[in-house]
């Protein structure tokens, strides 16, 4: 970044940090729709403790002690559980999914079928996006791992992007076997609503709520690393005095709980992240990246790459304020 002018550095650092804070801001509002979903049986009018204000603040309050820990060894023991608990959600809703499969499967006309229309894919391009940038504690994890293992670090990103689609698509497949072209976006939901609030799916949404909560520390390492950035670029966020450190991390909490009010749908939130940051940061900047340093200059590349993420950028911003 220091070999493309200043403006485009500010930029970065700033897409980067508002793509943190709503990414963040996601998985409150989605932690948020399970645990209401669990509490609300049985109750006709919603307790204060379930809406939004009371209900965000008690998951942040929930989180921010581990929230303060400083490398992603001190989050192991979270990170094994989050890794178990994943499993155990998406074995769990095969099982249900098949079963309802087997009780029925859909009528012809509820069948899957693909959607051609020009504004899902559009925006289903920023949603894609924001799911790629799941892995911007990569140099981390490398910088933390042993030196005799960090030869094995192709290998392991290999098996754990081949692990997250092989899961994506279990949970894909049944869910439309089970549903057809009547699957939503929500297929616990659904499961819900077919099989009932029976232990078994309660289970699932509880194990999916902790997953979704105790993997906020995660995004707010690096998160914490862009802000300190963006303050103070000479300073080391591992070296911060804990005062400080206790201080920005209950900030970028209150701008999360900002958000979080201020943008409580969740396909919204993902629409202008993607949009304003995600898409910008995958096409735009890479673009303007490989201009400047790149010997011979790949010109049609570099216009082809800004281009794209220009035309990209725009009409997702239109189909996602449109909507």
């Amino acid at each position: 970044l220091q070999e493309i002018p200043r403006a485009w550095q500010h930029y970065t650092n700033f897409a980067l940090w508002l793509l943190l804070i709503l990414a963040t801001t996601a998985y409150v509002l989605i932690a948020g729709d399970i645990i209401r979903s669990v509490a609300m049986q049985g109750l006709e009018e919603q307790p204060l403790m379930l809406r939004n204000a009371s209900l965000f603040a008690s998951i942040l309050l929930a989180v921010f002690p581990f929230c303060l820990q400083r490398s992603l060894h001190g989050l192991a023991a979270v990170s094994g559980f989050c890794s178990c608990a994943i499993l155990a959600v998406v074995g769990l809703i095969v099982w249900e999914a098949q079963a309802i499969y087997l009780e029925g499967p859909p009528i012809e006309e509820l069948a899957a079928v693909p959607s051609t229309r020009v504004r899902s894919v559009i925006l289903a391009v920023p949603i894609l996006g924001c799911a790629m940038f799941g892995h911007m504690n990569i140099s981390q994890i490398y910088a933390e791992l042993q030196p005799k293992a960090k030869a094995q670090a192709p290998l392991i990103a290999m098996v754990s992007c081949l692990g997250v689609v092989l899961l994506y698509m279990a949970v894909g497949c049944v869910g439309y076997a089970a549903f057809g072209s009547g699957a939503t976006a929500d297929v616990v939901a659904q499961i819900a609503a077919r099989r009932g609030e029976g232990g078994l799916v309660i289970v699932i949404q509880s194990l999916l709520a902790s997953f979704i909560v105790l993997k906020l520390p995660f995004l707010i390492l690096p998160l914490r690393s862009v802000s300190l950035a963006i303050l103070d670029p000479s300073a080391d966020s591992n070296a911060l005095p804990f005062q400080k450190h206790l201080g920005l991390t209950f900030v970028l909490f209150a701008c999360v709980y900002v958000a979080a009010m201020v943008l409580p749908d969740l396909g919204k939130v993902l629409e202008v992240l993607g949009a304003v940051s995600v898409i910008p940061l995958t096409f735009i900047v890479p673009a303007r990246l490989s201009w400047a340093l790149e010997t011979p200059r790949p010109v049609g590349r570099c216009l082809l790459l800004a281009t794209v993420g220009l035309l990209a950028s725009l009409l997702s911003a239109v189909a996602a304020f449109a909507s």
